[in-house]
């Protein structure tokens, strides 16, 4: 599923294009998904905002790589 997300930057936010439907069997996501997953993503320490099937991520002005990896590979954990 992953292999299918965009990840992009625009005005200076850093956001990823999920195509949430693939992770639950092409089925539609449930309508609490959007605060359900971003109560999941907040005790994991992310700060997530999840719209439709796009996640934005929050993360400060200044992050290195390795947060990055951080970010990406704990909202993947959260999207498994």
């Amino acid at each position: 599923m992953l292999e299918e997300t965009s990840v992009n930057v625009a005005a200076g936010a850093l956001f990823a294009d999920i195509p949430l439907s693939a992770a639950h069997g092409g089925q539609p996501v449930a309508p609490t998904f959007v605060r359900d997953f971003y109560q999941r993503a907040l005790a994991q320490e992310l700060l997530l905002r999840p719209i439709g099937n796009t996640v934005y991520f929050m993360p400060p002005y200044v992050i290195s790589d390795d947060e990055i990896e951080l970010l990406v590979s704990r909202t993947a954990k959260l999207l498994g």
